[in-house]
């Protein structure tokens, strides 16, 4: 039984695991602590843009590393990397 089906049996008002003011409404699972929260639907706008930014940016650091190797910049792209190690 997931986590909707025990909500609905149990018929609780459940608050947004995030900013803990509104109503949970939507699963997501927590890929650092492993289990599954509820969000609600402002919060998932929010995490659904930082997941956006996040892939552009991780593209654009990989074309800059791929570009900084074949001209030998070392020190430019050890900086990228430590960018994508953070990220």
């Amino acid at each position: 039984m997931d986590l909707n089906h025990i909500l609905i049996s149990v018929g609780k008002m459940i608050k947004c695991d995030l900013c803990k003011k509104r109503k949970g409404e939507i699963p997501v699972t927590d890929e650092k602590a492993g289990k599954q929260i509820l969000i609600c639907e402002s919060c998932d706008l929010d995490l659904f843009d930082a997941r956006t930014l996040q892939n552009k940016l991780v593209k654009e650091i990989k074309i800059q590393i791929k570009h900084h190797k074949k001209r030998q910049n070392i020190p430019a792209v050890n900086s990228l990397e430590y960018l994508m190690s953070i990220i």
